[in-house]
């Protein structure tokens, strides 16, 4: 939690999150009671990180995949940068993942496919880049996605059988769009293609 703590440059608003030679200045969990702000446990374990709107710069550790209790990482809107780290794809526990309204940068980790109970998931108003990838193909039961506000310029090949009025501007990568052209926000009535892509 410390290497969070610094990676994301916790400031005065979540001044609990307060760590001295890379170790806890108090317990973090004690039983289902935590002491760091925006942090949930339950039994002693992290179980959910709510940081949305405390004007956080720095990046996401990939230290957060140690944290695999985890269940809920809410982290926008901030003003994260770097690249989402693939170490999240280790939280095999994840239901709902906000990154939303950041500088983030970069492509959706391929590893996050392995989130088989990821039901929310949020990307919009970064820079990202790339295309949805095909691992994130693996259907299930998911009830919001976004990735209006970047520069992702397609979704994975293996969505190409979801009806076209689902999947609203966006293309499959074999009919890639003209450069510079942008995803808008998929949500609400594209709930095939939100199942599709967030399990």
């Amino acid at each position: 939690m410390c290497d969070l703590s610094a990676s994301m440059k916790v400031t005065v608003s979540t001044s609990t999150w307060a760590c001295t030679n890379g170790v806890p200045s108090t317990a973090i969990c004690s039983g289902s009671t935590s002491t760091w702000t925006g942090v949930t446990c339950v039994n002693g374990a992290v179980t959910q990180i709510d940081l949305g709107s405390k004007s956080l710069s720095g990046s996401v550790s990939s230290s957060i995949g140690y944290l695999t209790s985890l269940t809920t990482v809410k982290l926008g809107p901030n003003s994260l940068r770097g690249t989402i780290p693939t170490s999240l794809g280790l939280l095999g526990l994840l239901t709902k993942l906000n990154l939303g309204t950041n500088l983030l940068t970069g492509t959706i980790p391929s590893q996050l496919g392995s989130l088989t109970n990821m039901n929310y998931l949020h990307f919009d108003n970064n820079k990202l880049t790339g295309s949805v990838p095909s691992s994130l193909c693996a259907c299930s039961s998911y009830s919001g996605t976004t990735f209006g506000g970047t520069s992702i310029t397609c979704y994975a090949s293996c969505l190409s059988t979801i009806a076209a009025s689902d999947l609203g501007t966006m293309s499959p990568c074999s009919d890639r769009p003209t450069s510079g052209k942008r995803y808008q926000s998929v949500s609400g009535s594209s709930s095939r293609f939100i199942n599709c892509i967030l399990s």
